[in-house]
């Protein structure tokens, strides 16, 4: 009951803040509800979740993921490209003027990248060398 009538004040308190915007010439893009809808996905449950549409069973469902789910989330990625494609020269005066944290996403980006390949070049080497090979390298480089 509690987080019915607290959903309801929410709610009431959302449409109060819209009715307060006083600025009628002012038109906002209809692009601003492909971040809503994100959110709201993310802060809720899966679209196949809201459908009850699991394909295989529910045993693997989070390991594997939904190919419902993988469609609806690749659209609404690829609706915020198209935006962003439109918006080109906006975007990049928005980047260049925002360098720091442009360099901090590349740096970012550059630390997961290089955090994949340390990873498969260990798997990869595991697998050709038994465990009393590795563990006799790794005892000689220890002295």
């Amino acid at each position: 009951m509690v987080r019915v009538i607290a959903s309801i004040i929410c709610a009431l308190l959302i449409w109060q803040l819209f009715r307060l915007n006083r600025e009628s010439d002012v038109q906002t893009s209809k692009a601003l509800w492909i971040p809503v809808i994100w959110l709201f996905l993310a802060a809720s449950r899966n679209v196949s979740e809201w459908l009850q549409y699991s394909p295989d069973g529910v045993s693997d469902q989070y390991l594997e993921g939904s190919p419902l789910d993988r469609a609806v989330l690749t659209a609404i990625l690829a609706l915020g490209v198209i935006v962003l494609l439109n918006r080109t020269r906006q975007v990049g005066i928005l980047l260049r003027s925002n360098l720091p944290i442009l360099l901090y996403f590349l740096y970012c980006g550059i630390s997961v990248l290089s955090g994949i390949s340390p990873t498969w070049g260990a798997c990869t080497f595991a697998q050709e060398h038994p465990p009393g090979q590795v563990w006799g390298q790794t005892k000689t480089l220890l002295g």
